[in-house]
């Protein structure tokens, strides 16, 4: 009966995960059937007692599963059961360059995501059709999330354009071409 969301990855201060927090109580509020699923960990071990302690300072600890390290096979089995793939990387001079792995397998999978405006998260939302992309604001964010979770019918069709657009444009034998 609960509607996961995911965000597949590396937790932390610098990644600014609280937002993912931020964000799911702001979701609650229009849906408290949402539950974030968190399929990964912060990379030290003061990181780990940070997240853990920012999703208890806001009381989400039934809201949110925090999985920990997993193998990409079975972080993607939650994304399969996800209903809306998140991928929200701070802009910087360090993230605008980046290329993150996350959005892409969400967009194989059929999982329609929500994406901010780092330059190639943009390119590839605009280019598949398969998310929305938005400033890294919780508004902005909520609302995405919120239209993909109550329009079936846009969500159906930014499931159906991820597997073809990365198979044509982003499938490692392409990007190798």
């Amino acid at each position: 009966g609960k509607l996961p969301i995911i965000y597949i990855g590396s937790l932390g201060k610098a990644r600014n995960s609280a937002f993912l927090l931020d964000l799911l109580i702001a979701l609650r509020r229009q849906n408290p059937d949402i539950v974030l699923v968190l399929a990964g960990d912060a990379v030290s071990a003061d990181e780990k007692l940070w997240i853990r302690d920012e999703i208890a300072k806001r009381g989400l600890q039934e809201h949110v599963l925090l999985t920990g390290w997993l193998e990409q096979k079975q972080a993607l089995r939650y994304a399969v059961l996800s209903r809306v793939g998140l991928s929200p990387i701070p802009r910087g001079e360090l993230y605008d360059v980046s290329s993150p792995t996350k959005l892409v397998e969400y967009l194989a999978l059929g999982l329609p995501s929500v994406a901010n405006d780092i330059p190639d998260q943009k390119l590839v939302i605009d280019q598949s059709g398969a998310g929305i992309c938005v400033p890294m604001d919780v508004g902005a964010f909520r609302d995405a999330v919120l239209r993909l979770l109550t329009d079936d019918r846009f969500h159906a069709q930014c499931a159906q354009a991820g597997p073809p657009y990365v198979q044509a444009e982003r499938a490692y034998d392409v990007l190798a071409q």
